[in-house]
């Protein structure tokens, strides 16, 4: 086993522990008021209907030197999400994401639920609907 798959096994078992749930992050402050209304949209449209759908983020925060990109892609390849992440010259990471709204809100909590351990502050600065790629069928770390 890598340094990776322990450290992700060690998220698993923090998430457990700690019992960090969706609404602990929220009373903790850790949520944007972007990724707020992110998460309620996708509980509505998850309610309404199994549709995949596929959104532009920007994060910002510590989210550059911290393995934040392959973190994303081990995530995202657990719940079958596609797309991809991508650092960018200021500091930010721009992400593509496609999946069932379930499957993208359960993303978001595990990156919180992970990061919360070392006191990283992630941060969703913008969010943006785009139209889904059927052929799309892998997550990418993109330089």
């Amino acid at each position: 086993m890598g340094l990776f798959e322990k450290m992700m096994g060690h998220a698993r078992e923090f998430s457990r522990a700690t019992g960090l749930s969706d609404t602990d992050v929220k009373s903790a402050g850790r949520l944007s008021p972007c990724e707020d209304g992110l998460r309620e949209e996708l509980g509505r449209r998850a309610e309404a209907c199994t549709t995949v759908l596929r959104f532009a983020l920007l994060f910002s925060g510590d989210v550059q030197g911290v393995g934040f990109r392959w973190t994303n892609q081990s995530l995202a390849q657990e719940r079958h999400l596609v797309g991809w992440v991508k650092n960018l010259p200021d500091g930010t990471v721009q992400m593509e994401i496609q999946g069932a709204p379930r499957a993208l809100v359960a993303h978001l909590e595990r990156i919180h639920a992970y990061y919360a351990r070392f006191g990283n502050r992630i941060w969703l600065e913008d969010a943006n609907e785009l139209p889904t790629i059927p052929h799309d069928n892998a997550f990418d770390v993109r330089y």
